[in-house]
């Protein structure tokens, strides 16, 4: 008996390579699916959980940067890829970054599945711009709600991502000029 507590008392090692975060996510997920598994306190239907993940952005500059976010909002300083940590198996998500103008960023996309978790990497046809305010979306594909492999529900997930620097002009756009006005004729009395 003695042994058995000792055992469940023991956490596994970190997998190495996955950011700090994304383990605090999963030990986070790890406690509160425990706390579920213990059955409902009443007869109700479950409502939706928030989702535990953690994103690590790859800087243009090949340097990588843990965000950290406050109120569903993040600033990074200009990207060219992300890394999601999501510790648990979905069954029904998509993750999607849309531009300020409600439009799907160009990227290439791989998902993997290890360890009773997701790692979801997004790398960038283009950088992020300057300026700009992103929104990274998790959210169900087809269903109303998004599913893990234990049938739970999870809320959809809309953050906002800033990037730090001056304001780009938007891409494919030419910067305004001042109208000129044509020149009026002189008048003859």
């Amino acid at each position: 008996m003695a042994l058995a507590a000792f055992v469940a008392g023991c956490s596994k090692p970190a997998p190495s390579g996955i950011p700090d975060a994304a383990i605090e996510a999963k030990v986070a997920v790890d406690a509160g699916l425990t706390a579920l598994d213990a059955g409902p306190a009443d007869a109700g239907p479950p409502l939706p959980l928030e989702l535990p993940f953690a994103v690590v952005a790859t800087r243009v500059d090949g340097g990588t940067e843990a965000l950290t976010f406050v109120e569903g909002r993040a600033e990074l300083d200009p990207a060219r890829g992300f890394e999601l940590t999501i510790p648990l198996v979905l069954k029904d998500y998509r993750v999607r970054l849309m531009d300020w103008s409600d439009q799907i960023v160009p990227s290439d996309e791989v998902a993997t599945v290890a360890d009773g978790g997701i790692s979801y990497r997004i790398d960038l046809v283009q950088p992020l711009h300057t300026g700009r305010t992103y929104q990274l979306q998790i959210e169900a594909e087809f269903g109303p709600e998004i599913l893990d492999a234990a049938g739970r529900t999870w809320d959809d997930v809309r953050v906002h991502l800033a990037v730090r620097g001056e304001l780009e002009p938007a891409p494919g756009k030419a910067p305004k000029k001042p109208a000129s006005k044509p020149a009026r004729k002189p008048k003859t009395k």
